[in-house]
């Protein structure tokens, strides 16, 4: 799935459509967890999770917190060139968190 990003050039007001051109995920070459997450970041349910954050729900809080943590050890490990293996296993406990929350 493609993301939409659109950004203002403030000195001309400009609306760029897509920062990235028309590039899409090939839906085919991902490794499942990263579909997951995929699915999970657009579904109603992750949107309506953020807003109960939002609202001070702390169930919401608590798993939002839960999301980010692991997102940020999986940020580490890639950011570090870690062992492809810790990478995996890093995705695989992020996507586990969150596929209960999908059909």
């Amino acid at each position: 799935m493609g993301r939409r990003i659109t950004i203002m050039d403030e000195e001309n007001d400009n609306t760029f459509d897509n920062l990235f051109g028309d590039w899409k995920d090939n839906d085919d070459s991902l490794p499942e967890e990263i579909a997951v997450l995929d699915r999970f970041i657009d579904s109603d349910v992750y949107k309506a999770i953020c807003l109960d954050a939002e609202c001070g729900d702390m169930d919401s809080l608590a798993l939002m917190e839960n999301f980010s943590e692991h997102l940020r050890s999986l940020v580490f490990h890639l950011e570090n060139d870690s062992d492809k293996t810790r990478v995996d296993y890093e995705l695989k406990m992020l996507c586990q968190l969150v596929k209960g929350y999908l059909d």
